[in-house]
């Protein structure tokens, strides 16, 4: 890993100023945020926040690598009290953005009310095999000896998950269909599955993207 940016002040945003996204960058961050990532709001704008397990640091530093202009603090590792099991701790790695415009732009069609959203404008951000090997990445699993996949959306609302199976279909050509992802606290959740007869359309789209060591989510 580089060496973190000693930026403040006019300097910081001075530098901050010379920032813009890429394609590349673009893609992966929509990815993502439909994954795992989180953005935060400020007055002036926005950062964006990933978080990922031990066993993820290699996907950790990637994105790291992808949005290095963008950070001024590298990765630091860190525990935390798993949400399930409050007896259990576990190890992330985790870095964040520098504040900005661009993001917050991202955040207003991201985020209701605090809350992560699916925007309307879904179809025109995720349009590339790109984004959506990062999404699988972030979300994405496989049943041993199974025929399909899933993309764990059980934190999006039905009408927006539906959003995004309207998405896949039209963008990729991929079928998904709502499956139950099990009840917690009295209440059933919801993720999508993407079919037997889709799989292989949505395998060669992303396995081009994939990383070594997330190749085994869509292994025959």
């Amino acid at each position: 890993m580089g060496s973190s940016k000693k930026l403040s002040g006019k300097l910081l945003e001075s530098y901050k100023s010379t920032l813009a996204l890429t394609k590349f960058q673009q893609d992966v961050l929509v990815g993502t945020v439909l994954g795992d990532a989180n953005i935060r709001f400020f007055k002036k704008g926005a950062n964006l926040t990933i978080s990922h397990s031990e066993k993820q640091l290699d996907y950790v530093l990637w994105k790291y690598d992808v949005f290095r202009d963008w950070v001024l603090t590298e990765p630091k590792r860190g525990v935390r009290e798993y949400y399930k099991d409050r007896n259990r701790n576990l190890v992330l790695w985790k870095f964040s953005t520098a504040s900005h415009s661009i993001l917050g732009r991202y955040y207003h069609m991201f985020y209701q009310n605090g809350k992560k959203g699916i925007p309307d404008e879904i179809e025109s951000l995720l349009v590339s095999p790109l984004a959506l090997a990062v999404w699988f990445m972030d979300d994405g699993s496989r049943k041993p000896y199974g025929r399909g996949a899933f993309l764990h959306t059980q934190s999006f609302s039905i009408k927006d998950q539906k959003k995004l199976i309207k998405v896949l279909k039209k963008n990729f050509s991929v079928e998904a269909r709502l499956s139950s992802a099990g009840l917690y606290k009295g209440k059933r959740y919801y993720r999508l599955y993407i079919t037997a007869g889709s799989f292989p359309t949505f395998r060669n789209l992303v396995l081009p993207y994939l990383l070594d060591s997330m190749r085994y989510k869509v292994s025959l």
